[in-house]
């Protein structure tokens, strides 16, 4: 009876940890983000945030069409990822690491990014729309073609010399 239970425990311990590595651990810290800008507050549902051993965030990651939208990335360390195609639509991004990251073409529409490192990013042709990029660093990062309808860049560095060529 005794080696039962254990094998039981053994099993219900493996079954735990699988779920964790695939993925089915949800962020479920807030179901909603809102943004508020200008006056006007926007509320973006927020999902679950699953992550799976391809878009597990971590420096150097390729991380190429992932979905993180609505997810709490803030003081996350991408550093030289490859987030092309990403959809981080309304994430948070506060005080997060991006330094040399690859962010073509991916939407960041209502991200909050407020403080997070963007030297050497390469951000072209993503959509910034409604942005918060407060106190950004934003050295050396590449906007070519991005969106920044409605973005708010208060405080960024490098703003006005990266961006309005």
């Amino acid at each position: 009876m005794q080696k039962f239970f254990a094998v039981i425990g053994a099993t219900v311990v493996a079954l735990v940890l699988l779920l964790f590595i695939i993925g089915l651990v949800a962020d479920t810290s807030t179901n909603e983000a809102t943004n508020t800008q200008e006056g006007v507050t926007q509320t973006v549902p927020r999902k679950p945030l699953i992550i799976t051993p391809r878009c597990t965030p971590a420096p150097g990651a390729d991380l190429r069409d992932c979905d993180f939208r609505s997810a709490n990335l803030s003081g996350a360390d991408l550093s030289n990822a490859n987030l092309r195609g990403a959809n981080l639509r309304g994430v948070k991004l506060v005080g997060a690491k991006l330094i040399n990251a690859v962010i073509i073409n991916a939407n960041l529409a209502y991200a909050d990014l407020s403080d997070a490192d963007l030297t050497n990013a390469n951000v072209s042709l993503s959509d910034f729309s409604n942005a918060y990029l407060r106190r950004a660093n934003l050295s050396g990062a590449n906007f070519t073609n991005a969106i920044i309808r409605g973005a708010d860049f208060t405080g960024a560095t490098k703003y006005q010399q990266d961006l309005c060529r």
